[in-house]
């Protein structure tokens, strides 16, 4: 990747599994203690109301669809599921959501909230929002449903995994064009000749070589 200035290099990048609400879905529903299990958004058009005392949830217009209908405005997020006839139901307004993300994630710091570079971090509450709301709303539902150990044990890693996770935006640095320009250094790991005269490779300064005195001494004699 480069930029007006320069090169970018990509330093340590390391990626974190988190589990998905289809993830639950399918863990909790293979369990076969409860019916059906789901979640969805809710938005303004849905005429949402909501009573936090009593924890009491319901909507004007639930006939409302997006993709027919028009956008509008996320209100909250919802988990359900059916236990015996009856549809359990809990909601949470966007802001609780909000507020929990920017509590219990180290890496979301609030909707707007860009990298040093001026981009969105590549993290889970960034780029999947809705998904990781609903979970969240999904495994607060959860609390008192029947479930399994082996289901408890999932949701209670997974929120570990949430509190540990770490931005996996690749985290550059950049080269200078100076820095560009410099040769690089050359490191020869190749084994050096080998060579037949026995001083080979050996700083002998200003010792006198005792082969030219015999040499010019046969020289004399002659």
């Amino acid at each position: 990747m480069t930029s007006e200035h320069g090169k970018w290099i990509t330093k340590d990048v390391k990626a974190q599994f988190q589990l998905g609400y289809r993830g639950i879905i399918k863990l909790v529903q293979n369990t076969g203690r409860v019916g059906r299990l789901g979640g969805s958004v809710v938005y303004e058009a849905n005429k949402p109301h909501y009573n936090y005392v009593f924890d009491e949830f319901t909507m004007e217009n639930e006939n409302y669809d997006p993709y027919v209908d028009g956008e509008s405005p996320v209100a909250g997020y919802l988990a359900f599921y059916y236990l015996d006839g009856e549809r359990i139901v809990k909601y949470w307004p966007i802001q609780r959501v909000i507020n929990h993300a920017m509590k219990f994630s180290q890496t979301y710091k609030g909707p707007d909230h860009k990298d040093r570079y001026g981009k969105t971090p590549q993290t889970p509450w960034y780029t999947d929002f809705d998904a990781m709301a609903i979970k969240t709303v999904m495994k607060d539902l959860l609390k008192f449903a029947p479930k399994t150990t082996k289901v408890a044990q999932a949701i209670a890693e997974d929120d570990k995994n949430e509190r540990e996770a770490r931005d996996v935006t690749p985290e550059t640095e950049e080269i200078t064009p100076e820095e560009q320009n410099v040769e690089p250094e050359i490191i020869d790991n190749q084994p050096e000749e080998k060579s037949d005269n026995p001083f080979s490779g050996v700083d002998t300064g200003d010792a006198p070589n005792p082969f030219a005195e015999k040499n010019e001494a046969l020289e004399d004699v002659k």
